[in-house]
């Protein structure tokens, strides 16, 4: 099996990495200091796309790949395990909602963005 990045996933990547980089690493300390979720960083990544990056396009999503997935939340976990744990939580409801009907999967998967 070939785990080499496609230009679409090494892309993905890198805007992962460079968020992670100069918001969550610097940010997100804070808000556990102040014993908080911090919920704008999660708000920007959905934003950015990154809370829907395995549901499909047609839904809102960006329709990555499963390699492509794991390689980019690997970056966000560089910065802070916890953020990337929180983030990864909406996949396992978006995950159930592709699992449904197209009406019901359109109506739970809009707000992914």
């Amino acid at each position: 099996m070939d785990f080499s990045l496609t230009e679409a996933e090494r892309d993905l990547v890198g805007l992962c990495r460079e968020f992670a980089q100069k918001e969550i690493a610097r940010r997100a300390p804070a808000a556990w200091d102040e014993a908080r979720c911090p919920t704008d960083l999660l708000r920007e990544m959905g934003a950015l796309g990154l809370l829907g990056m395995l549901i499909p396009e047609r839904w809102g999503g960006i329709g990555m790949s499963t390699v492509g997935f794991v390689a980019a939340m690997e970056q966000i976990g560089v910065a802070d395990q916890s953020v990337a744990a929180a983030s990864r939580r909406t996949f396992s409801i978006a995950t159930a909602a592709c699992a449904a009907s197209s009406v019901t999967s359109s109506e739970a998967l809009r707000p992914w963005r």
